[in-house]
């Protein structure tokens, strides 16, 4: 079926949240839920997350569309604009970051999270981001690197700040 990639509506917001639970859910990252609680907290605070942010100037959700009988999302990513202090390596501050890169499982390696980034990456263009940043899970990082994405090389350290 063939693929359409649009910007994502507020009637997507329950496909959205069963997409970004393939990696919420089903993953073994370190900000994966661990158990039922953790998996409902996310998906109800998720869901508050995009309310809000659907059609906002500095956030771009994307969705993939397969075609047909009854449309289906069977991809996303989320794009933001994050304004920082301007560096050498990116002198408007204006730095884009790349959250939940998700394509349903059966529906990978057909060039759909190409797709999506492709969209995404002119999307940062036009609001003249002077650098994209993203955490890749293992399985993604293959994808990144074909994308032109590098490695830092710098360590990324967290700490939570409520309890």
């Amino acid at each position: 079926m063939p693929i359409t990639i649009r910007t994502a509506q507020a009637d997507d917001i329950p496909a959205l949240i069963t997409l970004r639970a393939y990696l919420l859910d089903h993953g073994d990252a370190t900000y994966a839920a661990t158990d039922e609680y953790a998996r409902l907290a996310w998906r109800e605070a998720y869901r508050q997350w995009l309310l809000p942010r659907i059609g906002q100037a500095d956030v771009l959700t994307l969705v993939a569309e397969a075609s047909g009988p009854e449309p289906s999302l069977v991809g996303m990513v989320t794009g933001i604009i994050d304004q920082r202090p301007p560096g050498p390596d990116c002198l408007t501050g204006r730095t884009g970051w790349v959250q939940s890169l998700v394509v349903e499982t059966s529906r990978r390696r057909e060039g759909i999270s190409s797709a999506l980034m492709h969209e995404l990456m002119a999307w940062f263009t036009s609001q003249e981001a002077s650098k994209v940043v993203l955490h890749a899970t293992a399985e993604a990082e293959p994808l990144y690197r074909r994308l032109g994405f590098s490695e830092t090389g710098e360590p990324t350290y967290e700490r939570s700040v409520i309890a």
